[in-house]
């Protein structure tokens, strides 16, 4: 994104801002193309449990657009243990940086109905507002398994 000229944070001011990891990331954060993991590896770890992300589109900052990338690839996983409902992603774009926009409430609900209270409900969704052009097949030369 950013050789795109996007303005998206970088590895060393997610750990200068904020502590979004460890501060030990720091000696890495000027090294992010030689680290041996990719942030699509988070939610292959999660899986097989359920998993809800939510991402702003309007705030390139927040690289949204890598974060769908990320998502779809780490979706794998799920498709993989056949468990896709439990791996929900929904991106919309509203102006507040940590705000919750309503358009994201339902499927909130959702997730916590089926998975806290046990209720029955539609977990199924995949959906971004974002006009992004991640291809997958430049990041996954695997085929997925189905794993039983």
């Amino acid at each position: 994104m950013m050789k795109r000229g996007t303005s998206t944070q970088t590895a060393s001011e997610i750990v200068g801002e904020n502590v979004w990891f460890s501060t030990n990331f720091n000696a890495f954060s000027t090294k992010v193309p030689t680290l041996s993991e990719d942030h699509h590896f988070l939610p292959a770890l999660v899986a097989p449990r359920p998993l809800f992300v939510i991402e702003n589109t309007a705030i390139d900052w927040l690289g949204p657009e890598s974060t769908f990338g990320c998502m779809q690839t780490g979706f794998e996983a799920y498709k993989a243990l056949q468990k896709t409902d439990f791996m929900g992603y929904k991106a919309v774009s509203h102006p507040d940086h940590c705000g919750f926009p309503a358009a994201i409430q339902p499927q909130l609900t959702a997730f916590i109905s089926r998975f806290l209270l046990n209720q029955s409900a539609n977990t199924t969704v995949f959906t971004t507002d974002g006009k992004f052009s991640f291809n997958a097949a430049s990041w996954i030369n695997w085929t997925t398994p189905t794993l039983t």
